[in-house]
């Protein structure tokens, strides 16, 4: 996550390549969705401001939402199993 971070705030934040989607944001989003969904909660996701705010707007996307509806981001993380 640090790593996509720093690489976000070199790009602008908007694309990980170029001026537009690619595959890499997709596959990139894709790898997120289960972290964002269901481990990533609001004090995790404060540390990751630029990160957060690509996944939210990649999943804003009507290609996007089209095949997810809305993605609704953890409250709390799943517990871990002992």
């Amino acid at each position: 996550m640090d790593v996509l971070e720093v690489r976000l705030g070199h790009s602008g934040g908007k694309h990980l390549v170029g001026d537009h989607e690619t595959l890499a944001d997709v596959v990139c989003f894709c790898n997120l969705l289960l972290g964002y969904k269901n481990v990533f909660d609001a004090a995790y996701r404060e540390r990751f401001p630029r990160t957060t705010a690509y996944f939210l707007r990649l999943a804003g996307l009507p290609e996007f939402h089209r095949v997810l509806g809305d993605v609704k981001l953890c409250e709390a993380p799943i517990a871990r199993k002992a």
